[in-house]
């Protein structure tokens, strides 16, 4: 569903790439982002709850991350509803928790979290794990394999930089109101 109704979300904040308004009730593809973001993190509750994200299928990785993405916009909300912007919080650390358990079997999912902290990053977001041991922001970044080397030189890795910059790039996709 986000992959369908994203290239139709409107931009509320000129200032911003990429900005989903905060009530959203009269745009059906705001609506049906959020909605799809909101059970995509459900469903990995769920499943973390049963499984291990160790066996996860690799597609797994950007299901997780696509929902990150619309998490960490409605993050950037500075007015209007600050409930949904603390589900939004909430939602976004159950993805970021689910990447960097997935990491372990799927290497894309380190590439997703570098790029979720890219984007966090250029939109002012920081947010920490609820375990305490890593952050969505430059500050602190501890990789769950502990290979602090490795993991240094994946966050400068020019895949994970298109990644967020595909992301980012949203101008053509998305439709200014004032127009």
């Amino acid at each position: 569903m986000i992959l369908l109704h994203r290239p139709f979300l409107k931009s509320t904040d000129s200032s911003r790439e990429f900005a989903l308004s905060a009530a959203g009730q009269s745009d059906i593809h705001t609506v049906a982002c959020r909605k799809a973001a909101q059970w995509i993190a459900r469903i990995f509750r769920i499943y973390k709850k049963n499984f291990s994200l160790r066996t996860i299928p690799i597609s797994a990785v950007h299901c997780a991350f696509t929902a990150a993405v619309i998490f960490l916009a409605d993050a950037t909300l500075t007015s209007g509803d600050s409930e949904l912007r603390k589900e939004s919080l909430k939602d976004l650390e159950t993805c970021f928790e689910s990447l960097q358990s997935m990491s372990i079997a799927w290497g894309w999912s380190k590439r997703a979290i570098s790029a979720l902290q890219q984007i966090a990053r250029r939109w002012d977001v920081k947010i920490t794990s609820t375990e305490g041991t890593c952050v969505l922001d430059e500050t602190v970044i501890c990789p769950p394999d502990g290979d602090e080397d490795s993991f240094s030189r994946l966050l400068s890795d020019a895949t994970a930089q298109q990644s967020a910059d595909s992301w980012l790039d949203l101008g053509t996709y998305l439709h200014n109101p004032a127009e």
